[in-house]
């Protein structure tokens, strides 16, 4: 009983009042700093410090030494289980996270990410763009887009990403190996189900492509490459949202564009975001949003839609 009062004291007192007196006047939010101290989960380093001291200190015929290391790996135990049951509730109790996150991340700021960003931004959704080219990264940030310039696979450029609200990685940018490399590091972060990529190039070399069981989910339903979506934009198309209505259905939007139009999200009727990808086309029905590249070029009898422009 000595042992587990011990461990509800370090978890119950020492610990929120250590992390109290220490972020007094800083910057945390109550809620932060109550969660910064609910936090401190022991590992390997203390275990591995208790059996070293524990051995010499029995040697050293120190009374009560014998206890140590029982005592360090009950410590270590119970910490993982509480704090490994307790954190993700704590979190979402204390406003810190959110059950089912909606937010984006981007990562590419050229000029039609950047025309993604802004129509889910419009439509409420956080978005976070990332770019190593300072004039993308400039030109997002004159859109009023939220951006950080810097490498997406660099440490350093981790510690500048505010990931709350986001429940989803786009790998969009022209380099194949950083799309896959990004939806590598991130199927860690928010599961293989939420991080797409591009399809890569087709090279018509097999030693040059990318092997499919180290790829994201391939995004949007014709396994665009970044190539033929920098060409479908170069020649004018645009990306635009429709709401479906009973009497605008799917059937109806396919004729309006002529059938040219590629979904890329599906927003439903909670609020939730689909992405289209090569594994799981949409279905969309009335009460829902598309967001879509449309061509530039649209039949000259289109009737009027309720289509929103970002």
């Amino acid at each position: 009983m000595g042992t587990i009062a011990f461990v509800a004291a370090l978890i119950l007192i020492v610990r929120p009042a250590a992390i109290w007196l220490c972020t007094v006047g800083s910057p945390l939010t109550w809620q932060e700093r109550v969660f910064i101290g609910w936090m401190a989960p022991r590992g390997i380093v203390a275990a591995a410090t208790a059996s070293i001291f524990g051995l010499t200190l029995v040697e050293l015929g120190i009374p009560g030494a014998e206890r140590l290391t029982p005592v360090v790996f009950t410590v270590i135990i119970g910490t993982v289980i509480v704090y490994g049951i307790t954190a993700a509730p704590l979190a979402q109790r204390l406003g810190l996270s959110q059950a089912n996150p909606q937010g984006t991340l981007i990562v590419g700021a050229h000029g039609w990410a950047r025309a993604i960003a802004e129509t889910l931004s419009k439509l409420g959704f956080k978005v976070l763009l990332v770019d190593t080219n300072y004039a993308n990264t400039q030109a997002a940030r004159m859109d009023g887009l939220n951006v950080v310039y810097g490498n997406i696979l660099s440490n350093q450029t981790d510690e500048l990403l505010d990931l709350s609200g986001i429940g989803r990685v786009l790998a969009l940018t022209s380099n194949d190996e950083v799309n896959t490399l990004t939806a590598l590091k991130y199927a860690r972060l928010f599961g293989k189900a939420q991080v797409y990529q591009l399809a890569p190039a087709r090279s018509g070399d097999e030693r040059l492509g990318m092997t499919q069981h180290l790829t994201g989910r391939l995004l949007f339903g014709l396994n665009w490459s970044f190539a033929d979506l920098d060409a479908l934009f170069a020649r004018g198309a645009q990306v635009k949202t429709t709401q479906l209505t009973p009497t605008f259905d799917l059937a109806a939007y396919h004729e309006q564009y002529d059938g040219q139009a590629e979904p890329l999200f599906l927003v439903d009727k909670a609020g939730r975001v689909q992405v289209a990808t090569s594994d799981m086309p949409l279905k969309p029905q009335a009460g829902m949003t598309l967001i879509s590249i449309v061509p530039v070029a649209e039949p000259e009898n289109l009737a009027v839609v309720p289509v929103l422009e970002p």
